[in-house]
Protein backbone atom coordinates (compact mmCIF):
# COMPACT_ATOMS: atom_id res chain seq x y z
CA UNK A 1 0.00 0.00 0.00
CA UNK A 2 0.83 3.51 -1.16
CA UNK A 3 2.36 5.92 2.14
CA UNK A 4 2.77 9.55 2.00
CA UNK A 5 6.52 10.48 1.97
CA UNK A 6 8.07 14.04 0.80
CA UNK A 7 7.34 13.63 -2.57
CA UNK A 8 4.27 12.54 -2.72
CA UNK A 9 3.58 8.40 -2.36
CA UNK A 10 5.98 5.93 -1.31
CA UNK A 11 5.06 2.39 -3.25
CA UNK A 12 7.49 0.02 -0.94
CA UNK A 13 6.58 -2.84 -3.71
CA UNK A 14 8.80 -0.61 -6.17
CA UNK A 15 11.29 1.81 -5.30
CA UNK A 16 9.44 4.74 -7.12
CA UNK A 17 8.24 8.28 -5.56
CA UNK A 18 5.02 9.26 -7.10
CA UNK A 19 1.95 11.85 -7.05
CA UNK A 20 -1.14 11.14 -6.95
CA UNK A 21 -3.28 12.98 -9.67
CA UNK A 22 -5.60 13.92 -6.73
CA UNK A 23 -2.57 16.34 -5.93
CA UNK A 24 -2.26 17.17 -8.92
CA UNK A 25 -5.54 18.92 -9.27
CA UNK A 26 -5.18 20.42 -6.56
CA UNK A 27 -1.30 21.89 -7.32
CA UNK A 28 -3.01 23.38 -10.56
CA UNK A 29 -6.28 24.43 -9.60
CA UNK A 30 -8.45 21.97 -11.79
CA UNK A 31 -10.92 19.61 -10.82
CA UNK A 32 -10.46 15.96 -10.41
CA UNK A 33 -12.57 14.87 -13.35
CA UNK A 34 -10.70 17.27 -16.17
CA UNK A 35 -7.01 16.24 -14.96
CA UNK A 36 -8.04 12.28 -15.06
CA UNK A 37 -9.49 13.26 -18.79
CA UNK A 38 -6.54 15.18 -19.75
CA UNK A 39 -3.94 12.21 -18.52
CA UNK A 40 -6.10 9.38 -20.50
CA UNK A 41 -5.82 12.00 -23.40
CA UNK A 42 -1.99 12.18 -22.83
CA UNK A 43 -1.93 8.69 -22.19
CA UNK A 44 -3.29 7.38 -25.42
CA UNK A 45 -0.92 8.93 -27.33
CA UNK A 46 2.70 7.69 -25.29
CA UNK A 47 3.85 4.24 -25.65
CA UNK A 48 3.03 1.16 -23.64
CA UNK A 49 6.78 1.20 -22.52
CA UNK A 50 6.53 4.58 -20.90
CA UNK A 51 3.07 4.48 -20.10
CA UNK A 52 3.34 1.30 -17.34
CA UNK A 53 6.20 2.68 -15.53
CA UNK A 54 5.69 5.99 -15.15
CA UNK A 55 1.46 6.21 -14.37
CA UNK A 56 -0.74 3.58 -12.28
CA UNK A 57 -4.29 3.21 -11.42
CA UNK A 58 -5.28 3.62 -8.18
CA UNK A 59 -8.84 3.81 -6.15
CA UNK A 60 -9.51 6.07 -3.31
CA UNK A 61 -13.00 5.73 -1.37
CA UNK A 62 -15.88 8.64 -1.34
CA UNK A 63 -18.18 8.95 1.12
CA UNK A 64 -21.64 9.35 -1.18
CA UNK A 65 -24.87 9.41 0.75
CA UNK A 66 -24.89 6.78 3.55
CA UNK A 67 -21.96 4.44 1.69
CA UNK A 68 -18.33 5.03 -0.12
CA UNK A 69 -17.71 4.48 -3.46
CA UNK A 70 -14.03 3.76 -4.90
CA UNK A 71 -12.95 6.68 -7.42
CA UNK A 72 -10.28 6.07 -9.96
CA UNK A 73 -7.39 8.08 -9.54
CA UNK A 74 -3.89 7.80 -11.47
CA UNK A 75 0.15 7.57 -9.71
CA UNK A 76 2.28 9.63 -11.81
CA UNK A 77 5.72 8.90 -11.10
CA UNK A 78 8.32 11.51 -10.64
CA UNK A 79 9.43 10.70 -14.61
CA UNK A 80 5.67 10.33 -15.66
CA UNK A 81 4.36 13.86 -14.36
CA UNK A 82 6.83 16.28 -15.99
CA UNK A 83 5.49 15.06 -19.30
CA UNK A 84 1.57 14.93 -17.97
CA UNK A 85 1.88 18.52 -16.33
CA UNK A 86 2.50 19.81 -19.70
CA UNK A 87 -1.46 19.82 -20.44
CA UNK A 88 -2.27 21.38 -17.10
CA UNK A 89 -0.02 24.90 -17.69
CA UNK A 90 -1.35 27.51 -19.65
CA UNK A 91 -0.69 27.39 -23.79
CA UNK A 92 0.47 31.20 -23.19
CA UNK A 93 2.53 32.07 -19.90
CA UNK A 94 1.28 35.48 -18.52
CA UNK A 95 3.63 38.85 -19.14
Amino acid sequence: MARPSAWGFFCRAFPVTAIPSLQVAEIFGKQHANVLRDIEQFLTQQPEIFVEPNFGVIEYPVRRGFGTEMVKAYLLSKDGFPYAGKAFLPAHPAR
